[in-house]
């Protein structure tokens, strides 16, 4: 027997709610007049800004999306997902919702039945998702086979955790090169800015589990360090890249990534959970045939 599993996440959830969509929705489920206009007046005139450094942007009006930390945001994002249509579903298939997560579970004795009733289902609930403008996070979003086969076993490396990092990273460059190219009229110190909080800290992400690799993957996100560098800073080649990441007064990588990796293993030193302190008490150097996640600290 096998079961297999579909697990959606929506994508910025609360920040995604229709605000036009919501209302139409509380009108046609006959919901009070006084409460609705409560709503629309509530929802209604909100703006947002972005300030970076000393430099502010003009003001947008924010026409989708529920108030972060608001007591009503959860109710009325709950209203705006209560017409998701039923899976009509056979009685292998078994269907979940809670807040943003919606999850299929279809269990058979065929693999392939179990993925065209996975599709089947996906198939219903696509074009409601559409229709109310509602994206669906990729990265978060995953199917499994659970399964007693046997696989065939597999040795565990980074290498593929760092490809698919560098992959990230450079769809990110793509997008936010209008901003960082040598021609925009971003200054610098602002550019800068979104290297660092948003693609260094990408490529960082969770780097003390990982940091310890092989310092040939590591290489590989250096490199996109270097060239964002080079093309924020309008280098020519000549430039060194000690010299980039003086001016710009960003470490390499491996140094960033140590010190990060130094702070998150001092903290689970002193952690109130004895779980957390036992597994990070060992000799990081006294190691066999695999290095250990905290030979990045070292």
């Amino acid at each position: 027997m096998h079961t297999g599993g579909v697990f959606l996440d929506v994508a910025k959830a609360f920040d995604k709610v229709w605000h036009k969509g919501l209302l139409h929705k509380m009108i046609t489920s006959s919901f009070p007049d006084g409460l609705i206009q409560l709503i629309e007046s509530y929802l209604d005139h909100r703006t947002f800004s972005v300030k970076l450094g000393d430099v502010r942007s003009s003001v947008r009006p924010i026409r989708s999306g529920v108030p972060q930390g608001s007591i009503l945001s959860p109710f009325l994002f709950a209203i705006f997902m209560a017409d998701m249509p039923k899976i009509q579903a056979g009685s292998s298939t078994s269907v979940a919702y809670y807040a943003d997560d919606t999850a299929i579970l279809v269990r058979h004795t065929s693999t392939d039945h179990v993925t065209r009733l996975l599709q089947e289902a996906l198939d219903q609930i696509e074009d409601w998702f559409r229709l109310w403008r509602i994206d669906v996070n990729p990265t978060k979003s995953v199917a499994v086979l659970f399964t007693r086969k046997r696989a065939t076993p597999s040795g565990l490396r980074f290498k593929q955790h760092i490809e698919s990092t560098r992959n990230k990273a450079c769809a990110t460059i793509k997008l936010l090169y209008p901003l960082m190219n040598r021609r925009s009229r971003l200054n610098i110190p602002s550019k800068l800015a979104i290297y660092k909080s948003i693609i260094r800290s990408g490529m960082t992400y969770a780097s003390p589990a990982w940091g310890h690799t092989a310092r040939t993957h590591l290489y590989k996100l250096q490199v996109i360090q270097n060239k964002t560098l080079r093309t924020i800073y309008n280098a020519p080649w000549f430039i060194r890249k000690v010299q980039l990441h003086r001016e710009a007064n960003i470490p390499f990588l491996s140094e960033y990534m140590k010190k990060s990796a130094e702070k998150a293993f001092a903290r689970a030193e002193i952690h109130s959970n004895p779980l957390l302190r036992a597994a990070v008490d060992y000799d990081p150097g006294d190691y066999h045939t695999h290095k250990r996640p905290r030979m990045a600290a070292t």
